[in-house]
């Protein structure tokens, strides 16, 4: 009896997946790939350690939806960035544009270990 459940049960989770719809509807496959991709360099302002591609949190469903609705309507990638770190700042990037304040932080640390070295030589 509960055998016959169960294989009634999954056959018509079977037939559910079938008919699914896909969430994002896109007008050509290069767009779909594109957004995929996209959504894979944004980070999940939740779990800091996830993009938003991977991530469950409501949050990133949201920023999904919204990317989605932007590119649909035809903003390009700059404009989306624009926006998203107009209003989550540059953290939101796991790439972020390089500028003079990313570049410092890249090399402060080569310039303070160099400076200790001529420093620690220095005296003996």
């Amino acid at each position: 009896m509960l055998a016959q459940l169960f294989r009634h049960l999954n056959i018509i989770v079977l037939i559910s997946a079938c008919y699914a719809s896909p969430l994002y509807e896109f007008t050509s496959f290069e767009q779909e790939q594109h957004y995929y991709e996209y959504i894979g360099h944004i980070r999940c302002l939740v779990c800091q350690n996830e993009s938003i591609k991977d991530s469950n949190a409501p949050l990133a469903s949201q920023l999904r939806s919204v990317i989605y609705e932007q590119m649909i309507s035809g903003h390009n990638d700059e404009t989306i960035n624009a926006f998203l770190e107009k209003r989550y700042g540059t953290f939101v990037n796991y790439k972020p544009e390089a500028n003079g304040l990313t570049s410092l932080l890249w090399l402060l640390p080569l310039i303070l270990f160099f400076t200790y070295l001529i420093r620690f030589f220095s005296k003996k």
